[in-house]
């Protein structure tokens, strides 16, 4: 009987194991786990937010001016995002190389040339570097279709005297390749590199887009 009894709570005790296991270990390492899983998303979370970065978009429409002398002109953007917590000053977007993909011998915008932050409106104010506050961004004028020309489009760029951006480097009908970069001189992190392409088919038909591989 004695021997049935001690058998019997052997059985019993050998039963509760795997609830113990259970309970004590596998529970236990899942709770762990878990929490391991939403430090690691929150780590990453904090380190997109603290790590300085620029993101960049080419406006999908132009935007039309109108001059009083009746002239109108059309202006292509970047959108740079500063997808951050923090802002980034001494923000500027400047050309790497320029390339005519119709091998036309024409004058290319020159390497190492910065393009204006717009205020948007084309012709008013603007700037060679700007800053854009945390998740925030700001426009840059990139070319520029008027139409006493419909025959060119052009690179906008800032006067040495004036804050302004105007036309110049007339380009013919064509394919062109521009690689672009993005970057703040005031803090030290990779800039952002794209190549766009730009489509002209005369007149204000400029088509542009990112490429960027």
């Amino acid at each position: 009987m004695g021997k049935l009894f001690a058998s019997t709570n052997l059985s019993f005790l050998w039963g509760l194991v795997p609830f113990f296991f259970t309970c004590f270990v596998i529970a236990p390492y899942f709770v762990w786990k878990t929490t391991q899983g939403h430090l690691q998303k929150a780590q990453r979370q904090l380190q997109e937010l603290i790590t300085p970065r620029l993101g960049v978009e080419v406006e999908s429409d132009p935007e039309k001016e109108t001059l009083p002398d009746g002239e109108v002109k059309y202006w292509w953007h970047l959108i740079v995002h500063n997808p951050t917590g923090t802002k980034i000053s001494g923000c500027y977007c400047k050309l790497v190389s320029c390339r005519s993909q119709t091998k036309l011998n024409v004058a290319m915008p020159k390497r190492g040339m910065r393009y204006p932050w717009s205020t948007r409106g084309g012709s008013s104010l603007s700037r060679a570097t700007c800053t854009i506050g945390s998740n925030s961004f700001d426009v840059v004028d990139i070319a520029i279709c008027q139409s006493d020309e419909p025959n060119s489009f052009y690179t906008p760029i800032l006067a040495r005297d004036q804050y302004r951006s105007f036309p110049q480097f007339p380009l013919p009908p064509g394919t062109y390749r521009l690689d672009i970069e993005i970057g703040s001189d005031d803090l030290d992190f990779q800039p952002t590199l794209r190549t766009i392409e730009f489509q002209f088919h005369g007149g204000f038909d400029l088509r542009i887009k990112d490429i960027t591989e």
